[in-house]
């Protein structure tokens, strides 16, 4: 680890701040699973005065990768880059938790975390077969990067299929990549990786796009999003096109008068900002702009929104190791739902859908949970 890195860890002053804000430390309780608690451990190892033991992995790997404890450090310890100088230091060691490596395992045989056939990107299409069919690798002002969550997991394609929807009733020029799309490399950097397989990933997606001749790239994934708009122009330099999340995307068709939603709603509607989204990116006001476009919806603001807002629990690969964990931090939020009496829990990320899905199995919650393009689309007339 470099001595900036070591120097931010010094900077803690053990305050435990942190205790108080990260949803891992207040399921699980033990010091090594909180903010400072992970510092410690980092800073230990850092100057080899403590073996990464099991323990030492499993608690690194118990981080959300929220960001929630830089955001609110008094110190204004940047955690998150400690974290991944950690996860970093383990991955060159070849430490990596088993489900971790059989993740990233998957991504280099099948270019996708689910280790499916590259021939079926495109299963999740099948309701919009016809809109997509002369639409793919075509030449387009649009591209729509789709992400392996949404790619592969049914439970999901209504996301994608609902932009799709969108953008073909506002008659946008867009194309898909289809089989050439490749995952983003997100939980390869989560996991650790210094940039040097990312590489692989970001280059051939880039020069995808590049080859349709696209001028902006949209994803309805924060963690896709994430990737292009920050750490691909880092591996590649400027690139030739804009990035935009699609709420990014859908805000401002609504600001310039392109998308316009007759149709009302009138219950009682939470917001769940995507860590990756929000503090990771900085956008906190895109979502609430589609959000308020929707004649009568009343948007419930919790105590901790925006900067302060507690993460979903699908986030940092923590429920590829601990999905105990992830359910419980999933079940543990929409009790904060519940208490406002919310109808409808809005999300405008693939892992925060998922997770909050498997956690409803887990609970007595009677939320209802919406993708925000699957509630676009289905109030467009």
């Amino acid at each position: 680890m470099n001595d900036a890195i070591i120097n931010d860890m010094l900077k803690c002053a053990r305050c435990g701040k942190c205790r108080s804000i990260c949803p891992s430390f207040k399921e699980n309780k033990w010091e090594t699973t909180s903010a400072r608690g992970r510092i410690l451990l980092s800073l230990g190892l850092a100057k080899n005065q403590i073996k990464p033991t099991n323990q030492l992995i499993s608690d690194i790997f118990s981080c959300f990768f929220c960001k929630n404890c830089s955001e609110q450090c008094p110190s204004g310890v940047n955690v998150s880059s400690i974290i991944e100088a950690t996860r970093a230091t383990l991955f060159n060691q070849g430490l990596l938790p088993p489900p971790i490596q059989v993740l990233l395992n998957n991504l280099d045989s099948s270019h996708n975390i689910f280790n499916l056939d590259q021939d079926d990107r495109l299963l999740w299409a099948m309701n919009v077969e016809e809109l997509l069919e002369d639409r793919i690798q075509k030449k387009a002002e649009i591209g729509f990067f789709i992400g392996c969550l949404e790619s592969f997991k049914g439970s999901l394609s209504g996301i994608p299929e609902s932009l799709i929807l969108i953008m073909d009733k506002l008659k946008i020029d867009f194309t898909v990549l289809g089989e050439e799309e490749w995952c983003c490399g997100n939980p390869y950097y989560i996991a650790g990786d210094s940039r040097e397989i990312t590489k692989k990933f970001a280059m051939h997606n880039i020069d995808q796009m590049k080859k349709v001749g696209v001028k902006t790239v949209i994803t309805t994934c924060p963690g896709c999003y994430r990737v292009w708009s920050s750490m691909y122009p880092q591996i590649y330099g400027p690139l030739p096109f804009k990035v935009q999340h699609s709420s990014q995307f859908l805000a401002e068709l609504i600001n310039q008068k392109k998308l316009t939603i007759k149709k009302g709603l009138t219950q009682n509607i939470a917001f769940q900002d995507p860590c990756e989204l929000g503090r990771h990116c900085g956008e906190y006001t895109a979502p609430r702009v589609v959000l308020q476009a929707i004649p009568g919806l009343q948007l419930i603001e919790l105590a901790n929104t925006k900067e302060t807002s507690e993460c979903c629990g699908g986030g940092g690969l923590v429920k590829a190791l601990h999905p105990k964990l992830a359910s419980t931090q999933g079940k543990n939020k929409l009790d904060q739902y519940d208490a406002k009496k919310i109808d409808l829990l809005i999300t405008a990320c693939p892992s925060c859908l998922d997770n909050y899905l498997n956690s409803l199995e887990t609970c007595q919650s009677s939320i209802k949970i919406k993708d925000i393009h699957e509630l676009v689309a289905e109030h467009l007339e």
